[in-house]
């Protein structure tokens, strides 16, 4: 159920028990009872209306998320966001879908996707600095000067193939779980991705 869906049917639930408190006060006052019975009643029949729509409600959404949920592998931690130990112990037991592309439309991809960090080059030398720790002088200076030269192409396929790939691979999300399918891309244009979607998602 979508949100709005569920905010709609909410707001439905809160008018009808609403006007079954007001039918009822209606009918007690026609009745002639006693105005403490009308209150009593009324207030009665409007919060059992209120309880039974919730757990309609909530039952529906628990029947709703027993669907599949695609979510992307993450590590526990994605910069200086934390990712809630509830979600990850199971993000790390799922099965796995795998998208694979060869390491040059991945740069190609990666470049258009940020290019708004090949425009100001300043915003990419401090995070590599930051690896410093775990990667030789010699490839953090490489970097630095394929930003320099504003070789793009050249630094992502690199960053791609001596840091992120080793990293990810290294990653226990990945480890001991079952590839349900392996969907390789070709371009990952927006048909292209679109075409994946699909498939991940008619994934059973």
């Amino acid at each position: 159920m979508k949100r709005s869906s569920f905010l709609f049917l909410k707001g439905l639930g809160l008018i009808f028990a609403i006007l079954c408190g007001v039918g009822t006060a209606v009918l007690g006052w026609y009745d002639g009872a006693d105005w403490m019975n009308i209150a009593t009643y009324s207030i009665a029949v409007t919060g059992l209306i209120l309880w039974g729509w919730y757990h309609f409600s909530v039952r529906w959404i628990n029947e709703d998320l027993k669907k599949n949920i695609f979510i992307e592998a993450e590590s526990s931690k994605v910069g200086n966001v934390h990712i809630p130990k509830s979600i990850w112990s199971n993000m790390i037991l799922s099965k796995r879908i795998e998208v694979v592309a060869d390491v040059n439309t991945r740069a190609k991809f990666l470049i258009d996707d940020y290019h708004y960090m090949c425009e100001s080059p300043v915003l990419i030398k401090p995070m590599i600095k930051g690896l410093k720790s775990r990667l030789s002088n010699d490839l953090i200076d490489s970097w630095e000067k394929l930003i320099d030269k504003k070789k793009w192409f050249e630094l992502t396929k690199s960053f791609l193939e001596n840091h992120y790939d080793s990293s990810y691979s290294s990653n226990t999300i990945k480890n001991d779980r079952k590839v349900l399918k392996e969907v390789h891309a070709t371009t990952l244009n927006n048909d292209d991705i679109k075409k994946i979607a699909k498939i991940i998602i008619n994934t059973k």
